[in-house]
């Protein structure tokens, strides 16, 4: 079984993604760009306030 790929832009909103992560229960997230081109990945551990 093949699920689809959780990812974001990168006007996503830092607080977006926090909760994107944390209602998936994921600790990363791609960000893609034009023509989902990847961007670079985001990962929770990564982010720090």
């Amino acid at each position: 079984m093949v699920k689809s790929v959780i990812k974001t832009d990168p006007k996503t909103k830092i607080t977006t993604i926090l909760n994107i992560l944390d209602k998936n229960k994921i600790s990363g997230l791609p960000v893609v760009g034009e023509n989902n081109k990847l961007m670079k990945s985001i990962k929770n551990n990564s982010i720090n306030f």
